[in-house]
């Protein structure tokens, strides 16, 4: 959590921890409205990481980020975007193909990709290519992806941001697209690549320790390896907790086998049954077969 939160934090250095307080810390605005636990925040700011990793490791605010019954993964949540600052989270995203306004809550409360990078790479990038990306013939000057500082959201920046203070972008020709800018200590692999709908680059295929996120099935799971080098790994563990999983599962991985493995869109029209998982490890281990090991496969 330290990690993550140090990671986040902006201009400033100061990350923020957040837990839930007893008094309510200010009323309702414009733009808020009481919600129970927002307004009875507490906000912690260590200057330093060896703070940060203190104050997580205090009792109370530990047990309040990890009590099965509280709001851990809200406090924390709000803890990454207000490391990062809420100004500079709405300018990560701001952008993209259609010029929309993405969130870091997604239909039926799913995260976003937005809140995925958030807590993996530290920035709310929508995408997940390594770098940016610029629609146009020209790069703009200077960089477009500064830290704008951990400031609050005025409400001139919330009119500008949503298209009604009458701002304009320093060159409209130019459109960024807002990818992963380096290596991450977390990976993450989808089944949209499988798919090809879209291409995870290696500053999330390669992370620094063997771990990865995984989107499938309109849900997010894990698979680990204890090796060391990320590169090396030839057997990982899978674990679910949306889908209540008790049993370990272990998968082996054979890089070169025997028999092509079928793709996704060969699978859509096989009557051979291809777990989705192996379609995702496929992404990041091109053509590997899958061994589950006497584990029923997940279909």
């Amino acid at each position: 959590m330290a990690e993550i939160l140090w990671r986040c934090r902006g201009r400033s250095g100061a990350a923020a921890v957040c837990i839930e307080g007893m008094e309510r810390q200010f009323d309702g605005g414009r733009h808020f409205s009481a919600d129970g636990l927002t307004e009875r925040l507490l906000v912690h700011r260590p200057e330093s990481k060896s703070e940060l990793t203190a104050l997580l490791a205090v009792p109370e605010v530990l047990g309040a980020l990890r009590r099965p019954t509280g709001h851990g993964i809200a406090l924390f949540v709000i803890s990454a975007i207000l490391s990062r600052g809420p100004m500079q989270v709405l300018l990560d995203m701001k952008g993209g193909l259609d010029g929309g306004s993405p969130k870091l809550i997604e239909t039926h409360n799913y995260a976003s990709q937005e809140l995925v990078n958030l807590l993996l790479c530290g920035c709310a990038h929508s995408q997940v290519f390594d770098g940016n990306q610029y629609l146009s013939d020209k790069r703009p000057e200077g960089g477009d992806d500064e830290d704008s500082g951990d400031g609050v959201v005025t409400e001139e920046f919330f009119d500008l941001y949503h298209g009604r203070g009458g701002g304009k972008e320093d060159d409209d020709d130019i459109t960024v697209l807002r990818g992963i800018p380096s290596r991450c200590d977390v990976g993450f692999l989808t089944l949209f690549e499988a798919y090809e709908y879209m291409e995870v680059g290696q500053n999330l295929k390669e992370p620094r320790c063997p771990i990865w996120v995984i989107c499938s099935e309109s849900h997010y799971s894990v698979l680990f390896s204890p090796e060391d080098n990320v590169r090396g790994v030839l057997e990982v563990y899978y674990y679910d907790e949306l889908g209540d999983q008790e049993e370990e599962i272990r998968l082996g991985l054979d890089p070169k086998p025997r028999k092509r493995q079928l793709t996704a869109k060969e699978a859509e029209d096989s009557t051979e049954l291809v777990p989705p998982i192996d379609l995702v490890i496929r992404t990041r281990w091109r053509g590997a077969a899958v061994d589950w090991n006497g584990s029923e496969p997940i279909l």
